[in-house]
């Protein structure tokens, strides 16, 4: 049974949830009080959001669009090393690397899995009727 079914929020949250949505036969619109849905810099994405990507499909396309991890390091304040882990490491504790990918980029491929009138910018959500 197919349900209409409103997302609050452009983001990656909810055009993620939006995009498993419609792949389960709903009628989605995703709702964004800003006109212009813009993102910032670049993110890491760790092997359980790729698996949650996979699951509507769309891991290998974040994949590409990405890099994978290959060397990491963090510092104490002073400069001092905390811990430096080998890229090697990274993949046999979590299955696979950690993928580099620009904001933009993940929100352009989640957002091209749905209808092209399925976002609608300047809206403000006021109440939630149930």
């Amino acid at each position: 049974m197919s349900a209409q079914i409103t997302v609050i929020g452009a983001g990656i949250a909810g055009l993620a949830t939006a995009v498993a949505l419609h792949r389960a036969g709903h009628e989605v619109t995703v709702i964004e009080q800003r006109t212009e849905v813009t993102s910032g810099a670049g993110i890491t994405i760790w092997p359980n959001a790729l698996a949650a990507l996979d699951e509507i499909e769309l891991g290998d396309a974040v994949r590409r669009a990405g890099g994978s991890v290959t060397a990491g390091a963090v510092r104490w304040r002073d400069g001092r090393w905390l811990r430096r882990p080998s890229a090697q490491r990274i993949v046999n504790a979590l299955g696979e690397p950690l993928v580099v990918v620009r904001r933009s980029a993940l929100t352009d491929i989640l957002r091209a899995a749905l209808p092209a009138d399925a976002v609608q910018t300047g809206v403000t959500a006021t109440a939630l009727v149930i």
